[in-house]
């Protein structure tokens, strides 16, 4: 597929605008753990993800072997990431019952720079200035 990156992009970008108007929505209307729902959020992306393998990846085929790379070859070398994202959505879904959704939308963009600094603390990645670039008008 031609435009495959933006395709992804966008799939991405649907999928966190419906959850965080889902949960706004619900929110509003009744009370329940957060962790569930950061939980559930998180397990929502993975049929999205299965999809893009199969239509990136190199089709059907590759989707049990990537399952598997992924559990076998260095399954904690992102843990702390991981971690402190999970703890961080947690957060998120109970910010969103206590922000307007203007301050909610800029907290939730800085989630991409808190990554982007973990990355270079834990993993010694180098962001270019084209990434920084990136960052800085996402959070403008």
């Amino acid at each position: 597929i031609k435009y495959r990156t933006i395709l992804l992009i966008v799939a991405l970008i649907l999928q966190k605008c419906v959850t965080d108007v889902l949960t706004n929505m619900t929110r509003q209307a009744t009370t329940y753990s957060a962790t569930s729902v950061a939980l559930l959020s998180e397990v929502a992306k993975f049929p999205l993800l299965m999809l893009a393998v199969v239509m990136f990846g190199g089709g059907r085929k590759r989707v049990v072997p990537v399952i598997k790379d992924s559990a076998t070859k260095q399954p904690f070398s992102l843990l702390w990431v991981s971690l402190c994202y999970s703890i961080q959505n947690i957060l998120y879904f109970l910010a969103l019952s206590h922000l307007s959704a203007e301050s909610y939308q800029v907290l939730s963009q800085s989630k991409l720079l808190f990554t982007a600094f973990l990355m270079m603390g834990i993993l010694g990645t180098r962001l270019r200035s084209m990434q920084w670039g990136a960052l800085g008008m996402l959070l403008g």
